[in-house]
């Protein structure tokens, strides 16, 4: 649960940009920390051309995690920007875990989930306290890649909104709100990052009353910080702070720039 909320807001959002004749690329890595111990890395790469963009990224566990709990995956979503922002067509992910394979895909209309499939399906008998997704839920709904890239003209407006993420199972709201700055440095990128405390609300697709959804929702401290990727007006994250049960999760951008 902690580490697919943590995926979800690895990466980012690109809302509305400006179409450009020539095209624009923002490049960005990040590893995960728990206790200090890296655990995972990912790194992504998103192209916009005109009114097309297209994002792709990779993640895999490191050290004890790959020995324990091998994880590895790509990741790829293809879309439109138009005047209200960033609307993605489809979006698919590739990942291994434990050797075994797994697959999600999402196809959009108009900003909207129009279908979705998980591959293998779960045969468990879901419970009486599951919340189902429905398409309701999923309205304005994207992925975690296409909803967590921020457009804003200046540092006022990146917290002044919600993130709406359905990653193909689970379906949860960010609320965001201002937390100050932050000095940042990611490889040869160095600046001021914009903090936002970030507020976890379930939608669908989880068992409500779950001690996990409890804490996340009651008593996680959230932190997410982005800087200015220098394409258009997007901005990214370069850090994330999770608190939870078993202790702190962190993200941090090891590379962070675009051209």
């Amino acid at each position: 649960m902690l580490m697919r909320l943590i995926a979800a807001l690895v990466v980012a959002t690109p809302a509305a940009a400006a179409p450009m004749s020539a095209p624009r690329e923002f490049k960005a890595d990040y590893a995960i920390s728990y206790y200090g111990v890296r655990i995972a890395k990912s790194s992504f790469r998103s192209r916009i051309e005109g009114e097309k963009f297209h994002l792709s990224g990779s993640f895999s566990s490191t050290g004890l995690a790959a020995v324990f709990a091998p994880t590895s995956g790509t990741t790829d979503v293809k879309g439109r920007i138009g005047a209200k922002g960033a609307e993605p067509s489809s979006y698919a992910l590739r990942y291994t875990t434990g050797g075994k394979p797994g697959q999600t895909d999402i196809v959009y209309a108009k900003g909207n989930v129009v279908r979705f499939d998980n591959k293998p399906e779960s045969k468990k008998p879901k419970p009486a306290n599951f919340v189902p997704v429905t398409l309701e839920a999923l309205k304005a709904a994207f992925d975690p890649l296409t909803a967590s890239m921020i457009r804003a003209s200046d540092s006022s407006g990146v917290c002044a909104r919600t993130l709406r993420i359905f990653d193909g199972g689970m379906r949860v709201d960010f609320a965001l709100s201002p937390a100050g700055e932050m000095p940042f440095s990611a490889g040869k990128t160095k600046g001021v990052a914009v903090k936002c405390k970030a507020r976890f609300q379930p939608v669908a697709g989880y068992h409500k009353g779950s001690k996990d959804i409890e804490y996340l929702s009651r008593k996680a401290l959230i932190e997410i910080a982005f800087a200015a990727t220098g394409v258009a007006d997007l901005w990214a994250p370069v850090a994330i702070s999770l608190g939870s049960q078993v202790g702190t999760f962190k993200l941090y951008a090891t590379q962070f720039g675009g051209s």
